[in-house]
């Protein structure tokens, strides 16, 4: 007696075809489990291109190579929107001409009623900016400083170093720097503090 599994017929290919063609069937392949290990050759190889050889291994140099890469981009990133971008020579000197404010329109402000409204607002950092840019125009007025486009902080205190105000500015300019620059907070009494240094800026500026 012949074995049921021993009986196997040939089905014929015209048969399948006209069952697929009969739309009473649901033919379809489906697709092949990827490996994850197949897959994770096939990632690395579309992010780092040549730095997978062609039987999927890696070449551990080109990777550390594209990963300092991306870590650099990453930390330029990160540098630019804390506020490099304010700096971008990464000197401690600072140019004038930031934001709005330029030597052109610097003699347009009302700097007491800026100060005025930034102290009434609790905005001490922008009350201690408007104090320093203040201070610069009232140096020019006295014939200290030339205010020019492009100049840092650091060269008008140059300006002034060998003179009656050059202490004073440099401790003005410090102060200035560390609030806004560094983006320090204040309380009031360190803005009392600080708009006394200017104070006695302007006043050594008139009667030197």
């Amino acid at each position: 007696m012949m074995q049921a599994d021993s009986m196997q017929a040939d089905v014929p290919i015209s048969w399948l075809d006209s069952l697929r063609a009969s739309g009473q069937y649901d033919f379809h392949q489906g697709q092949a489990h990827l490996d994850p290990w197949e897959w994770f050759k096939r990632l690395l190889a579309e992010l780092f291109g040549s730095a997978v050889t062609s039987d999927g291994g890696i070449t551990v140099v080109n990777v550390l190579f594209y990963a300092l890469v991306l870590a650099a981009l990453v930390a330029g990133i990160y540098w630019f929107r804390k506020g490099g971008a304010e700096n971008p020579s990464g000197r401690s000197s600072r140019h004038l001409d930031h934001g709005s404010i330029t030597e052109e329109n610097l003699y347009e402000i009302d700097f007491d009623r800026s100060i005025g409204e930034a102290v009434a607002a609790s905005d001490l950092r922008l009350a201690v900016r408007y104090l320093y840019l203040q201070s610069l125009r009232h140096l020019e007025q006295h014939a200290w400083i030339v205010i020019r486009s492009g100049k840092t902080n650091r060269d008008y205190e140059r300006e002034v170093s060998m003179n009656a105000v050059g202490n004073v500015f440099r401790t003005a300019r410090l102060e200035y720097e560390q609030v806004w620059y560094g983006k320090h907070d204040i309380d009031a009494m360190a803005y009392d503090r600080i708009r006394a240094v200017f104070t006695e800026l302007q006043i050594k500026a008139r009667r030197a």
